[in-house]
């Protein structure tokens, strides 16, 4: 009988020893979750889109999270093209301006890429209004959160296309967003 109960015994004390490593294993994911770093674009706006000048974006990222993004890297290129995108456009990381600095918890950072040519026909700009065509951004950021994981947020937004440009704002593509 004694053997039965120490048995039974050890059966419950091995059953505990188990959910205390699941436990242990949930609260460490779950500690992951809310206290990395959750680097984002915040707002996206494209100025200057006059005749005879080259617009640019203006993509504030924010580091939505409690702990810092070490070594914060942004690149952002912006390009101009038919609604929706007729060819993937292919950006060239290799010549944009790269950013690399750390984020505090709620900091913010901006970058202004910027087409390469100026607007030189009326006819551009009304495409835009009409929806026919987009004035697209495309950038990547990437950091290291404080648990040492490399993480990085993938984005493409666009002003004109089905909204028009009644406004400086850019919303997301429906492709080419992803984040770690």
């Amino acid at each position: 009988m004694s053997d039965k109960i120490a048995a039974i015994a050890s059966f419950v004390g091995l059953l505990q020893f188990v959910a205390l490593i699941l436990t242990y294993v949930i609260m460490r994911g779950t500690a992951i979750r809310q206290l990395r770093a959750y680097c984002l674009i915040a707002r996206a706006e494209v100025l200057d889109v006059e005749l005879g000048k080259a617009p640019k974006a203006r993509i504030t990222i924010k580091n939505f999270g409690q702990t810092p993004a070490k070594n914060f890297k942004t690149i952002a290129v912006l390009g101009y093209d038919t609604f929706p995108i007729s060819r993937l456009p292919n950006p060239d990381f290799e010549h944009a301006e790269k950013v690399q600095q750390p984020l505090p918890p709620d900091g913010y950072f901006d970058i202004w890429p910027k087409l390469s040519e100026e607007i030189k026909i009326q006819k551009h700009i009304d495409d835009l209004k009409d929806g026919k065509a987009a004035i697209y951004a495309i950038g990547e950021i990437s950091y290291i959160d404080a648990f040492g994981i490399e993480r990085f947020t993938r984005f493409k937004v666009f002003c004109g296309g089905p909204i028009g440009y009644v406004s400086s704002g850019m919303s997301a593509y429906f492709e080419g967003n992803d984040y770690s």
